[in-house]
Formats: C-alpha cells, structure tokens, sequence
C-alpha cells in the first residue's frame, strides 16, 4: 500500500506486517489466496510456551472467526477450514502471542 497525502497511489502484494520488536519471527499462511482451507505456522519467540490467539477480521475491522491454540518452545501451527464461512475477499489474519503480534493478510479468491 502506497499513500501520499491520505490517499492510498497504489497497491502491492503483502505478505506479511510485524508488529513488535522482534523481525526474526516468522510465520506463513499458505497457501495463499485459497478457497478457505489455509494453514498459519511458523516460529514465534523460541522461549514461548503459551496460548496463541488468531482473530480474522474482514477489511472493516468486523471479527469474523476467532482460533486459541498454543505455541510449544516458540512454534505454533494452525489448519483452517472455512470455505462454507468466507466469501472471496480479502481479509487479515491477527495472531497474538503474549507481548508479540502479527498481522497476515488473506486472500479468499479460489
């Protein structure tokens, strides 16, 4: 997303906003786009042991579907199946985990 001004100029592909501290944190969402069925995994702090919460959320903000599972030694793997739920769209995936979050941004389009 490119913007001057207040107004968005131009678009690109993202694949992924950190938001904290930490830029060796890593996590995937693939594939992506997709029908619905995706998987979020990857690597969080290595030391976190701890529930991971992912809220997603459709581009206005509005919750649409909220996941807890939990990060054993830093990794955190999660398999969706939504396809009766979605419609094609995009939409943002938000991952907490204890002080760290992430943003992942999902394209439903299959």
């Amino acid at each position: 997303l490119v913007v001057s001004n207040g107004t968005c100029n131009d678009t690109s592909d993202i694949t992924e906003i950190r938001i904290g501290a930490n830029a060796d944190l890593k996590l995937t969402l693939l594939p992506n786009p997709n029908d619905g069925a995706f998987t979020v995994k990857g690597m969080l702090d290595k030391s976190y042991d701890g529930k991971v919460s992912m809220i997603l959320v459709n581009m206005l903000g509005q919750k649409i579907y909220t996941y807890e599972t939990y990060a054993v030694k830093g990794y955190v793997e999660a398999n969706f199946a939504l396809s009766q739920l979605l419609a094609k769209a995009r939409y943002l995936v938000k991952i907490s985990a204890g002080e760290e979050e992430h943003v992942l941004p999902l394209l439903i389009g299959k």
